[in-house]
């Protein structure tokens, strides 16, 4: 995973300028952690919407049978 930072100059002036943008290349165990972090979050929120889309499913069916 890369990581980027702005950066800034002075210019001759004293007027701070746009500088480059610095990249910074993470660890892999990082990088693994965090996409591993990630995916159990879209599984939890999946898991959510499953349940809701089943309570709003038994609720109507109950109401209607």
């Amino acid at each position: 995973m890369i990581e980027t930072k702005r950066t800034h100059m002075a210019a001759k002036d004293g007027k701070i300028l746009n500088g480059n943008l610095e990249y910074h290349i993470l660890p892999i165990q990082e990088a693994l952690s965090y996409y591993h972090e990630n995916k159990i979050h879209e599984f939890a929120a999946e898991q959510k919407r499953a349940e809701q889309r089943k309570m709003f499913r038994d609720y109507y069916l109950d109401k209607a049978g």
